[in-house]
């Protein structure tokens, strides 16, 4: 079990990166402080699509409270959950 649970919460790190990547490309003038509430918007907006929701509750969120965080995120599916849950109890 405890390989999955890794892998659970690394496709979890990917797709942050990946949101990340997402946001900032698709906002540059954000980067550069027009707006960079709008670049946070765009990452946690594709984390929700890619079935994850924001998370405030988990200890280490506090170190970087910030949208490319993937400690700020749990899965929104139970099982997912419950896994990465298990994962970042280690952390």
């Amino acid at each position: 079990m405890y390989g999955s649970a890794v892998s659970f919460f690394k496709a979890q790190q990917v797709r942050t990166s990946a949101c990340e990547l997402e946001g900032e490309s698709a906002h540059p003038e954000a980067r550069r402080g027009a707006d960079p509430a709008v670049i946070h918007e765009t990452i946690t907006a594709c984390m929700k699509e890619a079935g994850y929701e924001w998370d405030g509750k988990h200890r280490r969120r506090g170190d970087a409270p910030i949208a490319t965080n993937p400690l700020c995120y749990l899965p929104i599916d139970s099982v997912d959950r419950t896994i990465t849950n298990i994962q970042l109890s280690y952390e």
